[in-house]
């Protein structure tokens, strides 16, 4: 399952998604929230977590251990 954050407060956008692949749910709704918002999200899948920027570009994001 996927969720997608939003970057600034850190509020989640939508949850529940399919994750795991490049064409996925996750990262296509991911690169129309972003686009819609002219602002970048934080996507978080299985395969981990991911920067989403409104042109539809993806990076990883490494996200430091809450322990």
């Amino acid at each position: 399952m996927a969720a997608i954050y939003d970057v600034v407060s850190g509020y989640p956008i939508t949850q529940g998604l399919e994750g795991c692949r490049a064409c996925d749910q996750a990262v296509q709704t991911a690169i129309r929230i972003a686009a819609a918002r002219m602002q970048s999200v934080h996507l978080e899948d299985d395969d981990g977590d991911w920067m989403v920027h409104p042109n539809g570009t993806i990076e990883r994001l490494e996200v430091p251990d809450a322990r």
